[in-house]
């Protein structure tokens, strides 16, 4: 039961991975202390158990007295706290490809025209490449304020519409 609680706060938590521990560790702390006191009371385990949680409040409540962010929202993880980066990464790989795709094609030299292309990649690259990283620092940014997610799909939003208006990707 203790364990599932825990559970539950640390869905609600959004502090950095070495904080989150000892924010854990501090309210299973006090989780074993108040089911101590609750069993020298003379309750059964498995009430004590369930009166300490109770005491201690909500998961949500809990975790937001630890959180710096002012209201208690579901932190991301895994694959979906990576998502915005999806299509910046993507478009990077295939832009770097494209690029040395097209530069190994070329016997002896580029033209002026050549020259004008891949500037043009490049310049390409280098837009694509400030707006993945503007949605990196903002995915790692979300752990300690949760606003710094919509920025995060904000620059992904951004590259779809640099993407789709130069018509290349």
């Amino acid at each position: 039961m203790i364990d599932r609680y825990l559970q539950e706060v640390d869905v609600y938590l959004h502090v950095d991975r070495a904080q989150r521990q000892r924010v854990l560790d501090e309210i299973q702390g006090h989780l074993h202390d108040a089911v101590e006191a609750h069993i020298v009371g003379g309750a059964q385990p498995a009430e004590a158990m369930e009166r300490a949680v109770e005491e201690l409040g909500s998961p949500a409540d809990v975790a937001m007295q630890f959180s710096p962010a002012p209201a208690p929202s579901r932190s991301v993880r895994g694959w979906r706290r990576w998502a915005p980066m999806a299509l910046p990464a993507v478009n990077l790989i295939i832009g770097g490809a494209l690029i040395a795709w097209s530069l190994s094609w070329l016997p002896g030299g580029l033209t002026r025209g050549e020259q004008r292309v891949q500037t043009s990649y490049g310049i390409h690259m280098a837009i694509v490449g400030a707006l993945a990283t503007g949605t990196y620092v903002a995915i790692r940014s979300a752990d300690r304020d949760p606003a710094w997610r919509r920025a995060a799909w904000f620059f992904a939003g951004l590259t779809v519409v640099f993407v789709v208006g130069a018509g290349w990707s």
